[in-house]
């Protein structure tokens, strides 16, 4: 399944849920909304471009899904997309590989830089028409055992 991930460093993350779509311009509409926006109703695509992803363009069987990433993970070794025929689902698999002997990692408290807003492009060609379920999947491996977390991170209709 082909992926590609892009920020934009000039807006920062929004801590509304967003909903996937295979509009770009729902996507930068919907970015709109829950900005600092005045209006309720968004202004044309052009207005919205240079706002939102000015450098995307809208292509056919892409869908959008606004996504920080595997960030919230710490250290990441890699990220990759597995669709699910039988349940109609799109799993965004986080992954980092630990050592089977590890000291643990000092918490340092403080502030840090909110994550610019992300999408995640997913090519729908392998993907049949209807509802799909996305889900992030956070995996730790080790020797001694594996661990998975997976979390709903929206749906979408393709």
């Amino acid at each position: 399944m082909q992926t590609r991930f892009v920020s934009d460093t000039s807006i920062v993350f929004s801590t509304s849920p967003m909903h996937a779509s295979r509009s770009l311009d729902d996507v930068r509409c919907e970015l709109w909304r829950t900005g600092p926006a005045t209006t309720s109703s968004c202004p044309d695509s052009a207005t919205l471009a240079s706002r939102y992803f000015g450098d995307l363009k809208q292509t056919p069987k892409t869908l959008y899904v606004p996504w920080r990433g595997c960030m919230a993970f710490g250290v990441l070794t890699g990220f990759n997309a597995e669709y699910l025929p039988g349940s109609r689902t799109l799993v965004l698999h986080c992954y980092r590989a630990e050592p089977l002997l590890s000291l643990p990692q000092r918490v340092v408290m403080g502030a840090a830089p909110r994550a610019p807003q992300s999408l995640l492009l997913v090519s729908t060609d392998s993907i049949p028409a209807g509802n799909l379920t996305i889900v992030v999947d956070y995996r730790v491996e080790r020797l001694k055992g594996d661990e998975s977390n997976e979390f709903p991170v929206a749906v979408a209709t393709i």
